[in-house]
């Protein structure tokens, strides 16, 4: 089953998708909270322009991602407590926010789109998501050769050094669906790097996985008991080829045995009969 850790990687798809089309519908829904729909969030001005977005990027997944408003979904929950959950109403969870936005906004837009996909987030998961989506967005500007602050080896200079502070914390518990991700992000950025780059960062990242001790140990005790009854094979082939001479030696003196005791008996034959 997929959780929203699952979909940080296209966070930044959705992020520019959304901040392409950011259309001016404050005064709609200023009217709107004028009305009967008055709720405590979306009608107080200073989160009119945060609720404005949030309706805005809702539509936008109905037409651009019909067939993947997971995604986008999951997109929105991270944006909204980013921008206005964590900061500005801690005490407002994502399921009630979302359901604020259904009551004010219900003509603008379909209620059904998030309503299978809305969770709310504790402190230490957004700061996980968060730290994926820093991942993610300064690999994506450093893939682009977007420059900034010293150009695109900025960016995979904050790749491997936010990636080896978390690669600790995953050392000793690495099936967290967090460090699943991160070990994800690893071999993307692995097998980017394998192309020739001339910033002076890591190419290779660690893995998170502690390697199986049940594969280490079969090819070790493989190699220590293969020469073992490599040697037994041989002994026995020994012990075999001996046995087998032994055996030939017996013939042979049986046939020699046998062939002169019927040369005494010709020779008996024949002087008898002289």
């Amino acid at each position: 089953m997929k959780t929203i850790f699952n979909y940080v990687s296209s966070f930044p798809q959705y992020t520019d998708e959304f901040e392409r089309n950011n259309e001016s519908q404050s005064q709609e829904i200023m009217d709107k909270c004028r009305g009967d729909h008055h709720t405590e969030v979306c009608c107080k001005r200073e989160y009119v322009d945060h609720c404005k977005k949030a309706v805005q990027y809702i539509n936008l997944l109905e037409k651009k991602f019909p067939s993947n408003k997971e995604g986008g979904c999951k997109f929105i929950i991270f944006w909204a407590y980013s921008v206005v959950l964590e900061k500005k109403h801690p005490k407002l969870d994502m399921s009630t926010f979302y359901k604020e936005l259904k009551v004010v906004y219900h003509d603008l837009f379909k209620n059904e789109t998030c309503n299978n996909y809305i969770e709310d987030l504790d402190e230490n998961k957004f700061q996980k998501l968060k730290t994926l989506g820093d991942l993610y967005e300064n690999f994506e500007k450093f893939k682009t050769g977007n420059s900034y602050r010293g150009g695109k080896c900025t960016y995979a200079s904050n790749c491997v050094n936010i990636y080896m502070e978390q690669f600790k914390n995953c050392e000793e518990e690495n099936n967290t669906p967090f460090c699943e991700e991160l070990e994800k992000f690893r071999e993307k950025y692995n097998d980017f790097m394998k192309n020739k780059t001339n910033c002076e960062v890591r190419k290779i990242l660690p893995s998170t996985r502690k390697p199986d001790i049940k594969v280490i140990l079969f090819p070790v005790a493989t190699l220590m008991f293969t020469p073992m009854f490599s040697c037994l094979r041989t002994k026995k082939r020994k012990v075999n080829n001996s046995n087998l001479c032994k055996e030939n030696n017996s013939l042979r003196q049986t046939y020699e045995s046998q062939r002169i005791n019927s040369n005494n008996e010709a020779y008996h034959i024949s002087y008898n009969s002289g």
